[in-house]
Order: C-alpha cells, then structure tokens, then sequence
C-alpha cells in the first residue's frame, strides 16, 4: 500500500484529506470510516503523497490532454505498467500526474 493509491480510495469514497503540520485532517461520510482508518494507520505514507503534491485535479482526464501529450501520457502508463509491474488504472494515474507536470513545465494546460 502506498500513500498515493490510500489518497485515490479516499477520494474516492468521498473524503477529503489535509495536513496541518504531522497531523492529518480527514472529513467526509460516516460509510467511509474504514477508509479513515487506513489513512490513520498509514499517515507517514499519506503526508509524504499530500507534501509531494502527487494527485492530480480530478476534473483532469487524459482525454483532455493535447495528442501529443496524449500519446506520451499512453507510453509512460505502458512502460509503467510493464517495467514497474503496476496494476494498469495505478499507472495511467501515475503517468498523469507525470505529464501534467512536464505540461506545466512546458507552460501548457490540459484542454477544458
């Protein structure tokens, strides 16, 4: 388990996760308590994901990146996927955030 994937399930339970200094401040529906409970079991995992700034804005799919961005995001989550043995949709997510950040670098912004 590692802090990003437990930053993906809250998420997508519907917490929201924040720190304040070493300290982690979890909110959302009562149907997500086990959730809580994973992020609370591993909070040195969770704080270095949210510090590292690691999850990318929800709204942003890869089918609003430009193709050629595109198409880099689709080799980097391959290469992921195959040399680092991730679970395919954990390798989309991490070649995402990967190539939003060279976007960024690059002075570009995903199409809306």
């Amino acid at each position: 388990m590692d802090g990003l994937t437990l930053l993906e399930e809250a998420r997508a339970a519907g917490l929201s996760v924040r720190t304040e200094g070493d300290r982690l401040h979890i909110r959302g529906p009562r149907r997500a308590e086990a959730v809580a409970h994973r992020l609370i079991a591993h909070k040195a995992l969770v704080l270095e994901a949210l510090a590292a700034g690691t999850l990318p804005d929800p709204g942003i799919t890869p089918d609003l990146l430009p193709p050629d961005w595109h198409l880099q995001w689709d080799e980097r989550a391959a290469i992921m996927e195959a040399d680092g043995n991730l679970p395919r949709e954990r390798a989309e997510a991490l070649a995402l955030r990967d190539t939003l950040e060279q976007m960024r670098r690059h002075g570009e912004r995903p199409v809306r």
